[in-house]
């Protein structure tokens, strides 16, 4: 493991060595069971630390503009994918920031998104974040019912690696709602923000991603995805009866670094209109290790021509699914507000 990813040696033993005790025996019960809700508390809680160390759905820390650690040991069946990927890599990881406060850092922040428009400078992220920025004091945010006016101190920070005191932070100054926003199910969960540059030395990033309404990425025709963005601590919630701390074990296993820029890979899972609790027919699910923070990253066709992103990352539920908004299904709605969608 990369030192800075183990901190306390004896705590990072300890948490691997009751991952091995546990999740052994819970892979086997899996195997067996016709209901995984079936399974013991200690089985449910080693089951989300397993899928990150073992490599199935692993999330790697982004250091020095966009770089993983090409040995690290949770690369597993994704190394040479990844690091084929490693060079649009760099590039994908320049436009993504950190929305947080003026003076926020990565224990005090809201979300993540992207630069979508180098030009007029807009940012995509959530409605939710957005929401949670105006509920912070010194954050003022007016207007009428979908352009509002932002006039206090919120930021997009595109640095925010591990590693790093630098900073590249742009002011939001506007930000643009599409009809019908909500957040998570109940509407549309997307915001575009307008951002100026904050610092004399604050360089916007010259590339912003090209955002696709491909149908076929929507249906899954590109199996295999990527996010970048921030996320945070996951809440400490054991299954009820859990002999163990679970929370403790995977905190550990990230390393204990939480906030800041990080890359995971995984797979599509379900296509609008197969999600549960979807009433627009526009959420699709993925399986890429994301926790709260990481609202508002895109997902990316890796593997496909020019990296598109296809999806807006909202929400996730533990052990089940992670929901994101299909930008084909939302495009009209998307387009309208600056998205620009091809």
């Amino acid at each position: 493991m990369p030192a800075d990813e183990v901190g306390d040696p004896a705590a990072f033993q300890k948490a691997y060595t009751t991952l091995l005790k546990h999740g052994e025996s819970a892979l086997k019960e899996v195997a067996v069971a016709a209901d995984a809700r079936r399974l013991s508390p200690d089985h449910l809680g080693s089951l989300e630390a397993i899928v990150i160390a073992d490599g199935s759905r692993p999330s790697f820390l982004l250091r020095n503009g966009g770089r993983f650690d090409p040995n690290h040991p949770f690369l597993a069946s994704w190394h040479d994918d990844m690091l084929a990927f490693a060079p649009d890599l760099r590039r994908l990881a320049a436009s993504v920031g950190r929305i947080q406060p003026v003076n926020g850092n990565a224990a005090n922040y809201f979300g993540t998104g992207t630069l979508i428009d180098h030009n007029k400078g807009l940012v995509l992220t959530n409605f939710h974040v957005l929401d949670a920025a105006r509920e912070t004091p010194g954050i003022s945010i007016d207007g009428g019912d979908r352009e509002l006016k932002v006039t206090g101190d919120l930021v997009i920070d595109f640095d925010a690696e591990s590693g790093t005191t630098s900073r590249n932070r742009f002011r939001v100054v506007h930000a643009s709602l599409p009809e019908g926003f909500g957040i998570g199910f109940a509407g549309m969960d997307a915001a575009v923000l307008r951002i100026e540059p904050i610092d004399p030395q604050s360089k916007l990033p010259a590339y912003a991603p090209a955002l696709s309404v491909d149908p076929d990425l929507s249906s899954g025709s590109s199996t295999t995805l990527v996010t970048v963005g921030f996320p945070g601590e996951p809440i400490p919630d054991n299954p009820p009866g859990a002999t163990v701390d679970w929370h403790f074990v995977l905190t550990t296993l990230f390393g204990n670094r939480f906030g800041v820029k990080r890359v995971a890979p995984g797979r599509f899972r379900l296509a609008p209109g197969s999600v549960q609790g979807d009433a627009f027919d526009r959420v699709m699910s993925h399986d890429a290790t994301t926790f709260g923070g990481a609202s508002g990253s895109l997902m990316f066709a890796w593997k496909d021509q020019g990296t598109p992103g296809y999806g807006l990352h909202f929400a996730g539920a533990t052990l089940s699914a992670n929901y994101a908004l299909s930008l084909h299904r939302a495009a009209d709605a998307l387009k309208a507000i600056g998205v620009p969608l091809v």
